[in-house]
């Protein structure tokens, strides 16, 4: 049989056909189907599940200065913390509570000193150690502590309730750390009605604020 004669013999039209249905199949082969779709949606939301429950959101992160009044370890939000400074003795102020210790002159303000053991009726400081100056909305008090431990981060959601065994105020504290460390609520500080009947008197400075 000549070239022309096998050349006529071909079905081009039934060629034609096989390759388009094998181009079609291809691109088929690319494109996943519904239940394909369904399953790789699945699979991604578990995993996006998995990485959220194993790690804490950013914003639910905290930095903490840590502490101890009384041979308790405390520790209060770094961001409240404006400088830490060896205790500067307080003068004393005539007719105050026994939580206030006095104030002290403090880069250029007057700065009222807390005595956190009589702030929740548990005792008195004697009033050494390092002072703590915490900050709130604008407005700044000293905190007398014994040591000063570092700082550390920890997971706010994480802390667990305050328990019954912690004597006084309840309402400072954010909670309890993974260590037994106790984080206090420094605004709460700041929304005690004699504290505040103090910062109105001029007593506390009014440097920084959160």
């Amino acid at each position: 049989m000549s070239d022309q004669a096998a050349t006529s013999a071909i079905d081009w039209a039934a060629m034609h056909q096989r390759i388009q249905a094998a181009m079609e199949g291809l691109e088929r082969g690319f494109e996943p189907d519904a239940a394909e779709v369904d399953r790789r949606l699945r699979e991604r939301a578990e995993r996006l599940a998995r990485a959220a429950t194993a790690t804490p959101a950013a914003s639910d992160e905290i930095r903490i200065l840590e502490f101890e009044i009384a041979g308790q370890p405390m520790a209060v939000d770094s961001r409240h913390v404006r400088e830490v400074t060896a205790d500067l003795a307080p003068t004393p102020v005539p007719h105050a509570p026994a939580w206030a210790l006095g104030v002290v002159h403090l880069r250029g303000e007057m700065l009222t000193v807390l005595d956190f053991q009589a702030l929740i009726g548990t005792g008195k400081s004697d009033g050494d150690g390092h002072l703590v100056v915490l900050q709130h909305r604008g407005r700044s008090v000293g905190l007398i502590t014994d040591a000063i431990r570092g700082l550390r981060a920890v997971s706010r959601g994480r802390l667990d309730p305050v328990p019954a065994t912690v004597h006084g105020n309840r309402r400072f504290y954010l909670g309890v750390s993974e260590q037994d460390t106790l984080v206090l609520d420094a605004g709460q500080f700041f929304e005690d009605g004699a504290l505040t009947g103090m910062m109105a008197d001029g007593s506390v400075g009014t440097r920084g604020s959160v």
